[in-house]
């Protein structure tokens, strides 16, 4: 069993397994969790502990839970929020490796909008955020933290929090996939060059060069991520 949990208490280690078997389709979603006295039994926590950890999970939208039924297992990915992507990259494997490039395109689609109201609000503002990608130092983390200090930027430039609370709700998720999305030189080259390209448009101020560039730079970067992808299943 993959471990993505530090399990250091009972509960984090029924929590662990109860994950764990729902992602590998052990617990199937659909289906009722076995009784709480057998699975407690099977896990080794007392059934009190189990109660705690099955509420947290129902909370997180992994399970349901109805008094006097059984426990149904929910498919996550229709009940659950934000809150267990982070979970969700760590159980991230071979066997699902769309995830990186699902929330590529959501990026893409999201900054599309906030984007084009920052440049609206304050053009000049929008150049001096990307204006700094020339100094940036060739380093995964260098590159990961700056995409994400402009899109907050940028986020708050639209005059809008709304868009600033959905993109807090990705930054564990944003800087684990994004360390690995960057951590590639082909990959930081295509930003810089996407960030640079963002800048010159910000000086005059041209919306609808603003739109096209984002959305060649999602769609070369959803290509290299495909073919990142298919070299790591030959190797």
């Amino acid at each position: 069993m993959k471990k993505i949990l530090n399990s250091t208490t009972p509960a984090s280690f029924a929590e662990e397994y109860i994950v764990n078997s729902i992602w590998s389709g052990q617990f199937s979603s659909g289906s009722s969790l076995p009784s709480e006295r057998c699975l407690a039994e099977v896990i080794g926590v007392t059934r009190t502990t189990l109660r705690e950890v099955l509420q947290r999970l129902a909370r997180s939208g992994w399970l349901s839970i109805q008094h006097g039924k059984r426990t149904i297992i929910n498919n996550v990915w229709e009940t659950a929020s934000l809150n267990v992507l982070d979970t969700l990259v760590e159980l991230d494997n071979k066997s699902f490796m769309q995830l990186p490039e699902q929330l590529l395109e959501f990026k893409t689609q999201l900054s599309s909008i906030y984007y084009r109201l920052a440049i609206k609000n304050d053009a000049l503002a929008m150049g001096k955020i990307f204006s700094k990608a020339c100094e940036l130092e060739d380093s995964a983390p260098a590159y990961v933290l700056f995409d994400w200090q402009a899109q907050r930027q940028c986020a708050l430039l639209t005059g809008n929090p709304i868009y600033t609370l959905a993109l807090n709700g990705f930054e564990k998720t944003f800087f684990k996939v994004g360390h690995n999305y960057f951590n590639n030189e082909e990959t930081r080259s295509l930003a810089k060059a996407h960030y640079l390209d963002i800048y010159k448009i910000s000086l005059n101020g041209n919306v609808s060069q603003l739109n096209s560039s984002i959305w060649n730079y999602g769609k070369e970067s959803s290509n290299l991520l495909r073919s990142r992808s298919s070299l790591e299943k030959t190797d």
